[in-house]
Formats: structure tokens, sequence, C-alpha cells
């Protein structure tokens, strides 16, 4: 009687340990689903932060050039930076005017002139990458946003 009761032990032991080998790599369907949703919004997450720099450093550059070239303060690139990536964020993804670069002319121009400095539309839009038709567009799209 004290012998089976051992054995029965032992087998129950190997039955664990089977099943633990066994079943190892398998996990239920809901974790499998958490796993994969948290992996996803570290992914999502780290993609937007990577996106989000590297735009940072394109407006970075482009605002420098834009202010050298008008032959303005290069202190004023700070505002513009911070104008264009307000602006840049207020747009949905997908929006044709999202690019920061078309964003930045703008900004550009609405920061000198709440500063009250001159500027020429004309010049200004001649050394971005930004036609005339979307600098009028998104002049008009930047004052519906501010009222």
């Amino acid at each position: 009687m004290h012998l089976n009761r051992g054995l029965l032990l032992l087998v129950k032991y190997l039955m664990y340990l089977y099943k633990k080998i066994l079943f190892k790599d398998m996990v239920t369907e809901k974790e499998c689903q958490k796993n994969y949703h948290r992996l996803k919004s570290k992914r999502l997450n780290k993609y937007t932060y990577t996106k989000r720099r590297t735009i940072l450093e394109r407006v970075d550059i482009e605002s420098y050039r834009i202010i050298s070239c008008l032959h303005l303060p290069l202190t004023l690139a700070c505002l513009v930076r911070k104008k264009c990536m307000a602006v840049w964020s207020g747009f949905n993804p997908g929006n044709k005017f999202r690019n920061p670069e078309k964003v930045l002319s703008i900004s550009t121009y609405f920061v000198l002139k709440s500063l009250k400095l001159p500027i020429n539309q004309n010049e200004l839009y001649r050394m971005s990458v930004i036609s005339k038709m979307e600098f009028y567009t998104l002049k008009q799209i930047f004052k519906q946003k501010i009222n």
C-alpha cells in the first residue's frame, strides 16, 4: 500500500514533467493576442518616434536654410520650427499638406508676419518646395485654423 502511494506520486510527477515539456511553447489564445497587441503597439510607437525625429531634423535643416536665405537672424529658426511642428501635427496623416517642407514655408511666413518683419511672399515660395497655388491654399487653411 505504501509502495502504491509512492508509485502514484511518481506517476503524477512524471505526467507533470511530460506536460510541462510537451506544452512548454503553447500558450493560451488570450496570451497570444495580448502579446501580439503589445508588440504591435511597441513597434508603432518606435516607428512614430523615429519618424517624428527625422521630420524634426528635416525641419531644422530647412528652417535654417530658409532663414539664412532671407538674411534674417538664425534665432528665428527656433520659432519657425515650433510653429511648423504645431501646424504639422494638426494635419491628418495622408493629407497632401502634411509634407514638412510645405508646412515650413507657410509657418515661416506667419511667424515673420506676427513679428512684423518684412517678407516677400514670392521670394519665400520660390526658395521652398511649394508651388504658388499650394502656398495660397495653405495660407487660407492656416488662417481658418487660427480663427
